[in-house]
């Protein structure tokens, strides 16, 4: 599910099935579909005007999108407007004196798209951004807005970290790699058979062959070869696809329909073919016929000192290889045995919908039952080393003005501390009692 505002279709544009109104979410009340989600439900992609209950609340279908794309950073099954959202947030109280999400400044729960006109500087934006909401909020220090391309969303935090991108420029490298020790395999491999072949070139040249035609006609051989490879690589993807799912629980055929896709694979196939057929053509075709016919045509000096040279740095790129995936293979198991501060071993974590709260002491008491079960608790993110809600609205005596300090926050039960197994520096865990969470969080 996904909390969007009425300018969403005018910033993105993702394909509208249905619903041809003028707003993609009329009224707090609306929802938007994607087609999987209405054929799930309904079975069917005519759904306008048809009911949905979701969270306690019934919304009315006024749009079926397309499905997201699988590699889109933007991917939901339904869409619910804003002011659903607002409406629940003031209806809770709100957060302290901020009553509406419009008051609540400090809320960087939502992440806001800006489509910018041609020729538009992002820094100047950005600038734009801060002195507007430093103004608003009278803060001291002030907050510093960045605009980051969508593009690099996926590889590139937001304060420059590409480690990510690193990581695909790696195995963009290693993919590489291997295809140079294919090439350099069958260079070696064409070039050891040239000798076999001398005696049909000598014949071919006598007759009126040219070395340019024979070059031609060894290189549409190495293309033939080359072309019953790739469908065999096809192939075995799309066999082993299933395979690939679910280890990865990604799918590496949604781009096979992008022509820029195709496109990269051809680029491989041209690449790969240069390197793996010129010189073994232009051996094959430089003979000369007579020596080629008595059977002494061999392997010349500066040959022999090319395939040696090729063993040599297909080895070495082996080795390189070799020695990158024991260090890989060492830093992944620090990873794996690093103290992270609590202890993961045996925790199982189920998401659950928000209603449940409501029967929380029930389920924790029926769950605690269970012999198995040693121990019970909540929180409201399933990844405690990655939680996406953020405060800036930290105050403690003594707190400097000028300090403008952003945390991580999760809200949590008492039980979730013991759980996990958590080490207190100073102070100690909840009480349970609401009115009591924050003194104590400040002392844990």
């Amino acid at each position: 599910m996904g909390y969007v505002d009425s300018n969403f279709l005018k910033v993105f544009d993702f394909n509208r099935l249905e619903g041809g109104g003028r707003e993609l979410l009329p009224n707090g009340s609306s929802i938007a579909l994607t087609r999987q989600t209405a054929l799930k439900l309904f079975g069917t992609i005519d759904v306008i005007g048809e009911p949905v209950n979701f969270d306690h609340h019934i919304f009315t279908v006024s749009a079926i999108l397309e499905n997201f794309p699988d590699n889109s950073t933007l991917s939901y099954d339904a869409l619910l407007p804003m002011a659903y959202f607002g409406a629940n947030f003031t209806a809770g109280g709100g957060n302290g004196d901020w009553k509406t999400i419009d008051q609540d400044l400090g809320n960087y729960q939502f992440q806001t798209y800006v489509l910018l006109k041609d020729n538009e500087a992002p820094n100047v934006i950005g600038r734009g951004l801060s002195e507007a909401f430093n103004k608003l909020t009278k803060s001291e220090q002030g907050v510093h807005f960045n605009l980051q391309n969508i593009q690099q969303m996926h590889l590139v935090t937001i304060d420059g970290n590409k480690a990510d991108l690193q990581m695909v420029r790696i195995i963009l490298l290693i993919g590489i790699l291997i295809l140079v020790i294919a090439s350099i395999n069958y260079v070696n491999l064409a070039t050891a058979r040239s000798l076999s072949r001398s005696r049909e070139v000598g014949v071919r040249k006598i007759i009126g062959a040219s070395k340019k035609s024979l070059f031609i006609q060894f290189v549409f051989e190495t293309l033939i070869i080359f072309l019953c490879s790739l469908a065999l690589s096809i192939g075995l993807l799309f066999i082993s696809k299933p395979i690939i799912a679910y280890f990865t629980n990604t799918s590496i055929f949604t781009r096979l329909n992008d022509q820029h896709t195709w496109f990269l694979m051809g680029l491989v196939l041209v690449g790969t073919l240069m390197a793996s057929s010129i010189y073994p053509a232009l051996l094959l075709s430089s003979f000369n016929p007579i020596q080629a016919i008595s059977g002494k045509s061999k392997a010349n000096g500066k040959t022999n000192f090319i395939r040696k040279g090729l063993v040599i740095f297909q080895f070495g790129i082996s080795f390189a290889l070799l020695v990158s995936t024991l260090v890989m293979s060492k830093q992944m198991r620090f990873i794996r045995t690093r103290d992270l501060g609590y202890n993961k071993e045996h925790v199982f974590i189920v998401p659950l919908p928000g209603s449940t709260l409501d029967h929380q002491e029930a389920i924790t008491s029926i769950l605690n039952k269970e012999p198995a079960i040693k121990s019970v608790g909540y929180a409201s993110s399933s990844d405690v080393s990655n939680m996406m809600d953020g405060t800036g609205d930290l105050d403690w005596p003594g707190k400097p003005n000028d300090l403008n300090l952003m945390t991580g926050q999760l809200l949590v039960d008492e039980h979730f501390i013991p759980t996990m197994q958590f080490q207190f520096l100073e102070g100690h865990n909840f009480s349970g009692d609401s009115s009591q969470w924050f003194g104590n969080f400040f002392e844990a």
